[in-house]
């Protein structure tokens, strides 16, 4: 077998032609991976060494039906990797590799990713931002970094209400927006982190991490909206925004039962430690505009 190896500048006409040998394969074309990568092709920030064309000895394509057909998608010309005279049993071991996840890149805990994340989601931006290393990595390098850190040295587990990372997030929100010091911030989640149940046994059941009594004297230092939160959590309820845009309106739902519960508490969390809102008796506000600017978007 004798392999050639170049780099080719893959016109669209190029890349209608080389796909004709797409004959053999057995992934169905994702669109919105096309659109990613056109979309990055337009920007010029399509990357030539990080991956390859790959045809087999007769013409058949092997690998790169979506950079081609992004190539297509984008109409411009793109510098590619490639490599002719592969076998054609070689797509069997394409990707079988273990792949670089975010947190590989930005060298850094998994929890810092999943941190920024919950910001993303909540305003609906993971698929603008989820893949952009050099977004992840200013916050990572950040405050959203350090502040995460920072409390996963006082409890690293999340399982609990009380110590999740959406309640995370709210502090840090409201720490990055001046509602409150960063040591006040430490101060408030070392208490909620009090506040934990303990593992569900097999029966189902959990008891308070510590005495009811001293439970109590925690409770009794918040300010009244977190006091609120802190019910609601221990009831299974979660405040939640209302979807509508810039809504003022909130309602509850069941925490076990919800979706994206780390982005609704995260907001219901800065609520409650808000300058004007944390002596509330409910929910109310919206926060996009602090969220948005945050991450800097």
């Amino acid at each position: 077998m004798t392999l050639t190896v170049s780099i080719e500048k893959v016109t669209p006409l190029v890349a209608t032609k080389l796909l004709e040998g797409n004959t053999n394969n057995y992934r169905k074309l994702n669109n919105t991976t096309v659109d990613r990568y056109a979309s990055l092709m337009q920007q010029g920030k399509w990357v030539t060494e990080a991956c390859m064309i790959v045809l087999a000895k007769d013409g058949t394509l092997i690998n790169g039906q979506h950079r081609l057909t992004a190539v297509q998608k984008a109409q411009i010309a793109i510098d590619m990797i490639v490599v002719t005279g592969a076998d054609v049993n070689s797509k069997d071991v394409i990707d079988a590799h273990m792949p670089r996840r975010m947190k590989d890149h930005c060298q850094c805990d998994a929890y810092k990713i999943t941190m920024i994340n919950t910001f993303l989601r909540s305003e609906g931006l993971v698929k603008v931002y989820g893949r952009d290393v050099a977004f992840f990595r200013s916050h990572v390098d950040g405050d959203i970094g350090a502040l995460s850190e920072k409390m996963h040295k006082i409890y690293s587990k999340t399982y609990s209400p009380f110590t999740s990372t959406g309640l995370r997030a709210g502090l840090i929100l409201a720490v990055i927006n001046n509602q409150m010091t960063e040591e006040e911030a430490l101060e408030v989640f070392k208490k909620l982190s009090s506040l934990r149940k303990k593992v569900k046994k097999k029966d189902n059941t959990a008891d308070y991490h510590c005495a009811l009594s001293t439970r109590s004297n925690i409770i009794a230092t918040l300010d009244p909206l977190m006091s609120k939160l802190v019910d609601c959590l221990d009831n299974d309820e979660l405040p939640v925004q209302s979807p509508v845009a810039n809504s003022n309106s909130w309602y509850t739902e069941s925490y076990d039962g919800a979706r994206e519960k780390a982005s609704k508490l995260m907001k219901a969390t800065y609520l409650a430690v808000c300058k004007d809102t944390k002596n509330d008796k409910k929910f109310k506000g919206a926060l996009t505009v602090q969220i948005r600017k945050t991450l800097g978007v």
